[in-house]
């Protein structure tokens, strides 16, 4: 078993409760409405400015040439969704946004986490944030061999098909990080499985409270 397999099985319930839930099943049967897909979209975009705030701040912690081209590479692709939310999405300015609780909360650990951790923590963090936008994507895929205009999110949906530098990442990552991850102890493994554990949890509150948020239309 390879350490991302030993972290990722660490949390089967919760990421399985992650892809299975119905507020990412709504948005790809086109069962979310525009009220709480816009509310998806704002707070996720606060998240992923925050979120670029702290990558960069990895780039001090990275010690060698890989580290800081896989940071680089990454920052890059990051900037590039945003530029495309912000030049595609037509909802109430992205600027005016203001984020919910549980969204302060989930910025908050990351910061803390890049202030207090190391570069493997930040790295396994991210991890399987990545790795569940992969999944969300295949998931995509396979609903939409044929995606077409007609649906109501087409441009949102898109970013996620046709994006192949943004694949390529998300399926090198686990690679990447199980090299990062090599020398790992036990001890510093049980870190890591709190780290991923209490992420996913964020990610799955995020999406309760958007699921609550759209039934309030």
């Amino acid at each position: 078993m390879t350490k991302f397999d030993e972290l990722l099985s660490s949390i089967k319930k919760e990421y399985h409760n992650f892809l299975n839930h119905p507020f990412i099943i709504g948005i790809v049967k086109n069962e979310v409405t525009r009220h709480g897909f816009d509310y998806f979209i704002n707070q996720n975009y606060y998240i992923l400015v925050e979120v670029i705030r702290i990558w960069g701040s990895l780039l001090v912690k990275a010690n060698n040439e890989k580290q800081m081209v896989f940071l680089i590479r990454g920052l890059n692709i990051m900037i590039k969704y945003i530029t495309q939310i912000n030049q595609n999405y037509q909802c109430q300015e992205l600027k005016n946004i203001k984020p919910s609780q549980i969204t302060i909360d989930f910025i908050n650990y990351l910061w803390e986490l890049s202030l207090e951790g190391s570069y493997q923590d930040l790295i396994v963090a991210f991890g399987i944030c990545s790795f569940g936008h992969y999944n969300f994507r295949q998931l995509i895929l396979e609903s939409y061999p044929d995606l077409n205009e007609l649906h109501p999110y087409y441009w949102w949906l898109l970013l996620y098909i046709n994006n192949d530098q943004d694949v390529e990442i998300q399926q090198k990552w686990v690679e990447y990080l199980n090299q990062e991850l090599a020398d790992a102890t036990v001890e510093e493994m049980e870190k890591f499985k709190g780290i991923f554990y209490k992420v996913q949890q964020f990610e799955n509150n995020f999406l309760n409270d958007c699921l609550k948020f759209d039934s309030y239309k």
